[in-house]
């Protein structure tokens, strides 16, 4: 049964504003994990539930129509953007210049998207790279949806069709699957289940996290 919004319970709220992620006044619960773990499927679920959902992957393509954005790939002349993913991939420091980019976009987007949500609603953040970008102390929840590596190379190669060179080098770049489920405050693991058994898993979410 869905609801007009969530709150989290007061013992989850460790963060004042001033140090959540983009200053904002609505608790996050982030929604993190590997590629190809089955993150937007679960994010999708919560939101079905009734929780207001933003995904980090839709602002970042957003972010891609700035004007630095677009400087960025008339420079490297790149706008096939599978083509993108496999230049950036193999030249670091191209992926960080424009990771900055993108960054300072999207405390922007998030609070357009997040305009007129009620106060003390909870927001339901999925950030793939919450870790890696040290983010992991400017949220309220953390939620790791992990799996095997048979099963993230399985994804990314039969149902993404990425090349087998770059899914080795994507899952490289990422802090392995075990030492996220340590540092997460509860965990998805195997989205290999049916639908109820996911259901299942946002029901504990709400009643272990949310008022």
């Amino acid at each position: 049964m869905s609801k007009d919004f969530f709150t989290l319970k007061n013992k989850f709220l460790l963060r004042e504003k001033s140090l959540r992620l983009y200053e904002t006044s609505f608790p996050l619960i982030a929604v993190t994990g590997g590629i190809g773990c089955g993150k937007s499927f679960f994010l999708q679920k919560m939101k079905e539930r009734g929780f207001f959902t933003v995904s980090a992957d839709d602002l970042v393509k957003e972010a891609y129509q700035s004007k630095e954005a677009k400087k960025f790939l008339e420079k490297v002349g790149i706008a096939d953007f599978s083509l993108l993913r496999k230049f950036l991939l193999f030249h670091p420091d191209k992926m960080e210049e424009i990771s900055q980019i993108l960054y300072r976009e999207l405390p922007a987007l998030f609070h357009e998207k997040t305009y007129g949500l009620k106060e003390g609603s909870v927001v339901v953040y999925e950030i793939p790279l919450l870790f890696e970008r040290k983010l992991e102390e400017k949220v309220d929840v953390i939620i790791v949806v992990s799996s095997d590596l048979a099963w993230q190379q399985n994804v990314l190669q039969n149902e993404r069709n990425i090349p087998a060179d770059e899914i080795q080098r994507l899952i490289s770049l990422q802090i392995s699957l075990c030492e996220k489920e340590k540092r997460g405050d509860f965990v998805v693991r195997n989205l290999k289940e049916e639908d109820q058994d996911i259901e299942g898993k946002v029901s504990e979410v709400i009643s272990l996290f949310c008022g």
